[in-house]
């Protein structure tokens, strides 16, 4: 009691009205306790009276419950039940207030909870959004580079046309040729319109090779499209604008340096590579004897002939196929040695005569023509030799790159 009335008189000191009123009654409850109902009346007189002022619930609560257990005590009938009508009043006064407090509690958190919702809604709409705009992104990529495309193969078909008129003049040329020919009785000059002949030939062959080469690339590209492998397509496309241009600007001349051909082969190499999905390797090697930059070469020389060791001899093998480009010189030849580890040509011949496509490839076929007009006017041996591998027992060799 010593503890309660010290803390009461520190409270006051204070101005503490709130621990006065608590201090008031709690000693009040503690009178009651002891059976001290006057001390209790007191004391519990004074805290409700300040209760009332400030209109604090709980504490004029507890007040009446004080006075109307007093008065009871007391037997004072009328004013304990007053005093009770007034704590059940009290009571459900702070009840109402808790039940309030614990509502608005509540919708806070039901509130809390619906924004955190919004807010996942809104970062998942985000996302989406996200992905939805790096896909049109995408789609704008392929959608240029396939205008750019068409930009390019609509100028390539002017050039063809143009092509297609020069060769007529050429052919027509060819004919006035001949015709001198059979006039001219000067070797000398047979001689020079026969080769004036075989270079419009060659032209000729030239413009035949390039359609040819591109038709089988346009191809490819059309198989990346069917298969929706935008990427792939995206990629590939790429690479063959930059073999179009190399193509475009080799087919300008009857021969090229050595490494320009190589570069055209190595991108179309390349390409054929990513079409087939990394089924076979291939490998260029030159040795250290060739200068490729002084060494000159009709253009698309050596392409049609590794095409065919992709065509009919990798592309139907089971595993994993080797292709070797290698080129040598020897006593003032350029060679070139292409080995495949492929099916064979017996092979390819029983799958040539099973398939159902009516395409046939002219690329070797041109090719060959090409090299026997090089023969008649260079005047030198330049023979295309093809051979199977095989081992003495028989049995196919396949090399490996």
């Amino acid at each position: 009691m010593l503890n309660l009335q010290l803390g009461l008189a520190e409270h006051k000191k204070l101005n503490d009205h709130n621990e006065v009123m608590r201090a008031l009654l709690d000693i009040g409850k503690t009178y009651l306790a002891l059976n001290k109902n006057s001390e209790a009346l007191k004391y519990g007189r004074e805290g409700l009276s300040m209760a009332l002022k400030t209109k604090n619930k709980a504490i004029i609560r507890d007040g009446y419950q004080i006075l109307s257990t007093v008065f009871d005590r007391l037997h004072q009938t009328d004013s304990a039940n007053f005093y009770f009508r007034q704590y059940v009043t009290s009571k459900e006064a702070v009840l109402n207030d808790q039940a309030k407090a614990k509502f608005a509690a509540y919708d806070y958190e039901q509130k809390i909870a619906l924004m955190n919702k919004e807010k996942q809604i809104g970062e998942q709409q985000l996302k989406l959004q996200k992905e939805q705009l790096q896909q049109e992104s995408l789609h704008k990529k392929i959608l240029i580079a396939g205008i750019l495309l068409l930009f390019l193969l609509g100028g390539f078909i002017i050039r063809n046309i143009l092509l297609k008129r020069r060769n007529e003049k050429h052919r027509r040329e060819l004919a006035e040729n001949e015709l001198q020919i059979q006039k001219l009785e000067s070797e000398k000059t047979k001689a020079e319109l026969q080769r004036q002949a075989a270079e419009l030939e060659m032209q000729a062959l030239r413009a035949q090779m390039n359609p040819h080469f591109i038709f089988n690339s346009l191809n490819s590209i059309n198989v990346f499209i069917l298969e929706n492998n935008k990427l792939h397509a995206s990629e590939y496309l790429a690479k063959f604008s930059r073999l179009i241009r190399l193509i475009l600007q080799n087919s300008k001349e009857a021969f090229i340096p050595l490494e320009s051909e190589l570069e055209a082969l190595e991108l179309y190499l390349e390409l054929e590579s990513l079409r087939f999905d990394n089924k076979f390797e291939y490998k260029v090697a030159i040795d250290n004897e060739v200068d490729a930059a002084v060494l000159k070469v009709p253009p698309l020389i050596i392409q049609p002939y590794a095409e065919n060791a992709i065509w009919h001899g990798l592309m139907h093998k089971k595993e994993k196929g080797h292709l070797e480009i290698g080129l040598y010189q020897e006593e003032g030849t350029l060679f070139c040695k292409i080995t495949d580890d492929g099916i064979g040509r017996k092979k390819a011949a029983e799958h040539k005569s099973k398939a159902t496509s009516t395409y046939k490839s002219l690329g070797m076929k041109i090719t060959k023509s090409r090299l026997a007009m090089i023969e008649t006017t260079n005047e030198k041996d330049s023979l295309v030799e093809i051979k199977d591998l095989i081992h003495a027992d028989g049995v196919r060799q396949v090399q490996k790159c």
